[in-house]
């Protein structure tokens, strides 16, 4: 049988109005709902796994950090390819998953992958860094700069920016960029040491072991047990320069006396950052995923006028 679709159009006229409202004020409501990031999302099934392992040679590397870690993640079942590079002081490892891999078990795998590195016994002076959010779109950028603020002290109010903003719903990441790392330099007094006959190597071995956990034990006083902890970690510079070193003659000198202790900027800034040429941080946000990016800035905006109204100088 056919139906002829403009007579019955004709015919119901106000089910066919009906239809077309309801068709409208949906298409408008899913256009305004509907997600929204400033570039597509992209699907990385990579991760860099870097090790650090200061003043081992690459040949230490690849024995007692590289290899370990391979054998550890390949392991796990999802992985398919790891490809290793290992130098001098650092190794890294670019890890793949099985193409056939869900979109939403990628995470999953990663935090197993996590789980399998802080298993896997390696040397205590290493450090292993794993990343896996490259595919993170990042569609909000900010700069801030404060004349006459140190460079500590803005790291401070952008940290509590990043706290504050990380709170919006709908906001996966917030990173701190252009921050100038502080170190603690030791400006050793060459005529001091050669009049005192002290090695480097004693200073650095006094250090080393000065700065170290140990179990302290506990203390039994009664039906009590009572631990016992010793607070004895640097949190100054003072207290590095009054560390107390042992001389050859049975006398007792401090670091101060042999050596000058500050707090400086590193020499070599790798990731600077400037805003009208002037030294900068960098705050960029990132989206969840299904989000709108439109309806999350305004949140941002109205959050960062009340932070520069309120905690801000």
């Amino acid at each position: 049988m056919k139906i002829d679709l403009s007579k019955w159009g004709l015919n119901n006229q106000r089910l066919v109005f009906l239809l077309t409202a309801i068709l409208t004020v949906g298409g408008f409501v899913a256009y305004y709902n509907m997600p929204k990031l400033e570039d597509p999302e992209i699907v990385v099934r990579q991760a860099l796994v870097v090790g650090v392992y200061p003043g081992a040679s690459a040949h230490q590397v690849e024995l007692e950090l590289t290899d370990p870690l391979e054998k550890g993640i390949k392991q796990i079942g999802d992985i398919e390819t790891v490809q290793s590079y290992s130098y001098a002081d650092m190794c890294y490892l670019l890890v793949s998953q099985d193409t056939k891999v869900p979109e939403d078990k990628l995470s999953e795998n990663w935090n197993i992958m996590r789980n399998k590195i802080s298993d896997i016994k390696l040397p205590s002076e290493s450090q292993i860094i794993v990343k896996d959010d490259f595919g993170d779109v990042y569609g909000l950028f900010y700069a801030m700069k404060g004349d006459g603020i140190a460079p500590d002290r803005l790291e401070a109010f952008a940290e509590m920016v990043r706290r504050e903003l990380q709170k919006i719903k709908g906001v996966a990441h917030v990173d701190i960029y252009g921050a100038q790392k502080q170190c603690i330099n030791i400006m050793l007094r060459q005529d001091k040491l050669s009049n005192l006959n002290i090695m480097p190597a004693e200073i650095l071995t006094t250090l080393n072991n000065q700065n170290a956990n140990v179990y302290s034990g506990y203390y039994q006083n009664g039906d009590h047990r009572i631990r016992v902890s010793i607070n004895d970690r640097y949190k100054t510079v003072d207290d590095i320069s009054n560390l107390i070193l042992q001389g050859h003659e049975n006398d007792q000198i401090r670091l101060k006396d042999i050596a000058d202790v500050r707090m400086e900027p590193e020499k070599v800034n790798r990731a600077e950052f400037l805003r009208d040429g002037q030294p900068a941080l960098g705050i960029s946000i990132a989206a969840c995923s299904g989000t709108d990016i439109v309806k999350i800035g305004h949140a941002v905006e109205e959050k960062m006028n009340e932070l520069k109204a309120n905690r801000l100088p």
